[in-house]
């Protein structure tokens, strides 16, 4: 009963993200057609299928426009077919997973319930859901973002535990070993993130401007210690 009061709230923004976004893509986008760089993502999601390619047409390969998204497609497409509705479904979730993100720091940097307020109002958004229900890569650009920067948030506060003394040495050192565990875990996920982020967007790279800038922040605070 305990663990399920603990993932209700995450459950609840889940479920009332999912359910605008999918309302969304039912009814307003029901008949959505990609334009711009949604189509060119779509186009080379399909020919990724078909042709195998990474290319607008066979054989007339492509190096301009980030390759995450149109793979990710490729694959939701060579399960489903070409129909454009499972790729903005899969957006759907991936939207909600963003506002359960926005839920989770919320809470960790200002308590419960500034959480569960601010997570209500990310999954009810328009900025937010309104590309869950297009071919674009800004949904899953941001949810990248969102993961990415909280990554560094959990890193700094793993880094600023400051672990009660004792007298028992293996309770020290199994303290030690679970915080640097955790780090590496922590680490690893960010640096994917990071990875990732640069291959769903071109300026998916100026991501590392902001790595930089956490651990100059993070060296100046423990050098004031």
């Amino acid at each position: 009963m305990k663990n399920v009061r603990t993932y209700l709230p995450i459950i609840s923004i889940f479920g009332l993200a999912l359910l605008i976004r999918i309302g969304y893509n039912l009814t307003v986008a029901r008949h959505y057609i990609p334009e711009f760089d949604a189509e060119l993502y779509n186009n080379l999601a399909k020919h990724l299928v078909t042709d195998h390619c990474f290319c607008y047409a066979p054989n007339g390969h492509v190096t301009n426009r980030a390759p995450l998204w149109p793979f990710i497609m490729s694959v939701i497409y060579f399960i489903t077919g070409p129909k454009n509705f499972y790729a903005r479904l899969f957006f759907s979730f991936l939207g909600s997973a963003t506002c359960v993100l926005v839920y989770l720091f919320a809470k960790d940097m200002f308590g419960k319930r500034i959480a569960l307020i601010t997570g209500a109002i990310a999954s009810i958004y328009p900025g937010l859901f309104i590309y869950d229900g297009w071919l674009y890569s800004e949904s899953l650009y941001t949810f990248l973002m969102v993961a990415f920067t909280y990554s560094l948030y959990r890193l700094q506060r793993i880094a600023q535990w400051q672990w009660a003394p004792s007298d028992n040495i293996f309770l020290v050192i199994l303290l030690h070993w679970l915080q640097r565990t955790t780090w590496r875990r922590w680490m690893i996920l960010s640096g994917v993130l990071l990875g990732l982020a640069s291959l769903a967007r071109p300026n998916g790279p100026f991501l590392i401007v902001l790595l930089f800038a956490w651990g100059g922040n993070l060296s100046s605070k423990f050098a004031q210690k």
